[in-house]
């Protein structure tokens, strides 16, 4: 949902509002979901308080000054972006709400006049809006785990309170027994029995599509289209993965995390509803100068080539999938700290997108970045990086500046 478009005014100035109002009306066409009143008092911005509660972000036109107090009210029900002009001391008003805004730790910015820079700007809180419009109030499913366990490594309390998502926890002997209850998926078993394998048997796929018809069916009775999967306390009793069932859900446009990866998952959506592809979750492997490894046993089919199926790298059970990158792509890699306060931002190329040593997960990429991966360690930021296709630098860091994250 992109945001509304309202304008404030002195009642003194109404008139003078207006002409301004339809300016910038008119110069942010398509960058707003609808159009709401000038407003001259407080209790005019009450009356529509559920309506400013829809939206996470509300541009602003700040027409006059004496509008502070208007600016402060419409912020307790949506965060603002004040779009202020070089006349009838918008601006200065708008700098006092600001202020005073920053002092309660309530995000708000401004944007000053309609130049080529500050329309780009409004284009990227536009999207900004759209991105974090469709996490809001998202159910997301731990598979494997309690909630307690992901509380203690996980900023659940950010998911839960900065995003209003919901995690629900399935504890791993309740899922054990859907496990051991459900069907075989056929789509899955044709899809990966397809492709060339080594060190797997028939009955390791056909096992991992019993997985996935648990996963689904438990995705589906909750209504989640987002999930994360705590792997290695399933696998170590079952001797078998879910890494087939997480890339086919991940090709299904079902966000899919392994290792009970809170900050992983948040990211790999981001991702993909920037670019409209499954983002792929790495370990970090190595670095050296600028050249970066990521590897996984898991990867959506969809953005790789040449894919097959092989045994897990850490323990030889079950399936899990190797792919190849296409060389030369420019990429976005980033990930959130386990506890959200803090993201990691680069761009690169992929160097090489096949695996190049057996001594790593099973889809293996490495990336000429272009800021130094020694800021991942010195910071400890995350044992994971996310990596999707095309350059995202300048998106993440608008929805970092949002959500009050640090950036690295």
């Amino acid at each position: 949902m992109k945001p509304a478009i309202l304008t404030v005014s002195s009642s003194s100035q109404e008139r003078g509002a207006n002409k301004v109002h339809i300016e910038f009306v008119d110069r942010l066409k398509g960058l707003y979901s609808e159009v709401l009143p000038i407003l001259t008092s407080v209790e005019a911005i009450r009356n529509i308080a559920k309506k400013l509660e829809g939206y996470p972000l509300v541009y602003v036109v700040v027409a006059t000054g004496g509008t502070s107090d208007l600016i402060l009210e419409i912020a307790k029900h949506t965060n603002t972006v004040l779009l202020t002009h070089g006349k009838q001391n918008s601006l200065a008003s708008a700098l006092n709400a600001a202020f005073r805004l920053k002092r309660k730790e309530k995000y708000v910015k401004i944007v000053h006049g309609l130049s080529s820079s500050s329309l780009e700007e409004i284009k990227y809180t536009s999207l900004v809006s759209e991105v974090v419009s469709q996490l809001k109030e998202k159910r997301i499913i731990l598979f494997c785990a309690s909630k307690e366990w992901a509380e203690k490594t996980y900023g659940v309390g950010f998911l839960e309170e900065k995003l209003k998502m919901k995690v629900i926890p399935v504890d791993i002997e309740e899922f054990i027994e859907k496990f051991e209850k459900s069907k075989e998926n056929e789509e899955l078993i044709k899809k990966y029995g397809s492709f060339p394998r080594t060190e797997v048997v028939e009955e390791d796929i056909v096992k991992a599509s019993r997985i996935l018809t648990a996963m689904q069916d438990e995705l589906k009775k909750i209504g989640a289209d987002l999930c994360v999967f705590r792997c290695f306390p399933f696998l170590t009793r079952e001797k078998i993965t879910p890494c087939l069932a997480i890339s086919h859900l991940l090709d299904l446009g079902i966000t899919a995390a392994c290792e009970g990866d809170l900050s992983s998952m948040l990211m790999l959506k981001i991702l993909h509803l920037l670019s409209g592809k499954p983002a792929f979750m790495g370990n970090v492997e190595d670095f050296q100068n600028n050249l970066l490894l990521l590897a996984h046993c898991t990867v959506a089919s969809t953005i790789v080539s040449n894919c097959s199926v092989r045994s897990h790298f850490e323990t030889d059970f079950g399936a899990s999938i190797a792919g190849v990158f296409k060389e030369n792509e420019e990429v976005t890699l980033a990930n959130f700290s386990p506890d959200f306060r803090e993201i990691f931002i680069t761009t690169g190329k992929i160097e090489k997108g096949y695996p190049v040593s057996e001594e790593f997960c099973r889809t293996q990429v490495l990336v000429r970045i272009r800021s130094s991966p020694k800021r991942i360690v010195e910071r400890a930021v995350n044992r994971h990086l996310c990596i999707v296709v095309g350059n995202f630098e300048e998106e993440l860091r608008r929805l970092a500046e949002f959500l009050g994250v640090t950036i690295l």
